[in-house]
């Protein structure tokens, strides 16, 4: 990320929740075809002041080999870089890693590597041990501090950003520590929290007998994967939005009965202080003589 994206997202973090949206996507056909999707994108009222850092972040994961198009939603626009694979083989290596997604399109498209393969007659176990960290590097502090951003408004946010993975519905999965899993779809999901490092860990197995030559449906996949991932971060940040609403009521509401009281026992007071100098009234008036008019 180039320094004035960075810089503008620092920013976005310390003034409101949501500015950023940030989110992985993997789908994998029964054919063994595999994508990857970034979206990275900011709100459009920003947008536009980081046009020329977008387009040099475009330029440079071009000459790597990916493919980038500009991303644009109701409430964001950036830049959307995917690659597809031929094969999930492609991706594995029978050595045990952990990937640090961050980091993931740093290299070119050629030399990445995701799964652990182990094959066993004809069933084969991927397994993937990813790490998301977007804690605060000392050169972001460094930036902080010269444009004067508070450091711990910043890593206080309660910012997420997203991963998914799709497998088709005849994998099984055999073990996950996903934020959801649903089950039907066999999607895997997890909240990624800035500021925070995230293990992210699932294995799944492959029969041969279940490979097929083409998958048709891979594209409608890949695009209908990236589509709900949208809408799910939309409706958390909906979500969240109705939650600050509610801590909002919650706090306003027990001081505008407090003051209702204060302002109900005010008026009963006056009223019974104008009572009470009304009745001493008359009772001057009753006790006084009563003028004499003879002569």
């Amino acid at each position: 990320m180039k320094n004035k994206i960075k810089l503008l997202f620092l920013i976005c973090l310390t003034i409101v929740c949501g500015c950023v949206k940030y989110e992985y996507t993997m789908t994998l056909g029964s054919d063994k075809k595999f994508n990857i999707t970034i979206i990275d994108a900011i709100q459009k009222e920003y947008s536009s002041s980081l046009e020329d850092s977008f387009n040099e972040v475009k330029s440079n994961y071009e000459k790597k080999g990916y493919q980038v198009e500009e991303y644009v939603d109701e409430q964001y626009q950036g830049i959307r870089v995917s690659t597809t694979f031929s094969s999930i083989d492609d991706l594995s290596s029978n050595e045990e890693m952990t990937i640090e997604l961050t980091k993931l399109f740093d290299q070119d498209k050629d030399k990445i590597k995701l799964f652990t393969k182990k094959k066993k007659q004809n069933i084969t176990t991927y397994s993937a041990d990813f790490t998301y960290n977007f804690s605060l590097s000392q050169e972001d502090k460094d930036l902080m501090k010269k444009y004067d951003i508070d450091e711990n408004a910043s890593s206080s946010s309660d910012l997420e950003f997203y991963y998914s993975i799709v497998l088709p519905k005849n994998i099984k999965v055999v073990k996950n520590n996903a934020t959801e899993f649903d089950e039907k779809n066999n999607k895997l999901s997890w909240t990624l929290k800035y500021g925070e490092v995230t293990n992210i860990n699932f294995s799944f197995t492959l029969d041969d007998k279940d490979i097929t030559k083409n998958d048709i449906d891979f594209e409608k996949n890949v695009q209908s994967n990236n589509e709900n991932s949208s809408i799910s971060n939309n409706n958390r940040i909906n979500t969240k939005k109705e939650k600050a609403d509610i801590n909002f009521i919650s706090l306003i509401l027990p001081l505008l009965i407090i003051i209702g009281i204060i302002y109900i026992f005010i008026l009963i007071k006056r009223k019974l202080n104008s009572s009470y100098i009304s009745h001493d009234n008359k009772g001057i008036i009753s006790h006084q003589k009563p003028p004499n008019f003879k002569k």
